[in-house]
């Protein structure tokens, strides 16, 4: 169960990485440098976890599920960015980080 927590969290929080400055633009709202360029570090391995997260979803659970987790994950993640607005930065890496607490705790 911690995995799937895991997966759902970190697809989530690499939607909301990759996805806030386009957003934030549109709305006008402040967009730090971490989050500005398409090609930083931050966004890149956010990129990698989110297709890493999506491909290994199919492994624990049946693809309909991935599919609804998915589109659940971009609800969340449009939600959170709309709620939080410019804190979504911040909120958004430590999600990132807090998926990773549930991985090592399924691991150990």
């Amino acid at each position: 169960m911690a995995t799937l927590i895991f997966l759902f969290t970190l697809f989530t929080a690499s939607l909301i990485i990759i996805a806030y400055n386009r957003f934030a633009w549109q709305r006008g709202w402040p967009v730090s440098k971490l989050f500005e360029s398409d090609n930083n570090f931050i966004k890149i391995i956010a990129m990698l976890s989110m297709i890493t997260a999506f491909v290994t979803a199919f492994f624990f659970t049946t693809w309909y599920y991935v599919l609804i987790a998915a589109f659940v994950s971009w609800f969340v993640g449009t939600t959170i960015t709309t709620l939080f607005r410019s804190a979504t930065q911040i909120f958004a890496i430590v999600l990132w980080l807090t998926s990773y607490v549930f991985l090592l705790y399924d691991l150990f």
